[in-house]
């Protein structure tokens, strides 16, 4: 959202969320870590917007 917006610390903040949500699956196993990325709606939410994040830097440096 705050990408879309042109936000200029959207990018920092999606690191930043990203960065704290890697730091707490640590612990878990692998299976787990995918069940607690992809079945909680905000975590899968924020790793959505990295993979775009990601596909568009990828795009545009092209």
């Amino acid at each position: 959202m705050l990408r879309g917006a042109g936000h200029e610390g959207a990018e920092a903040y999606l690191a930043s969320g990203h960065a704290l949500l890697m730091q707490r699956t640590e612990p878990l196993g692998p299976a787990d870590r995918e069940g607690f990325l992809r079945r909680v709606p905000s975590h899968r939410a924020l790793l959505d917007a990295v993979e775009d994040a990601d596909h568009l830097a990828t795009t545009t440096a092209i």
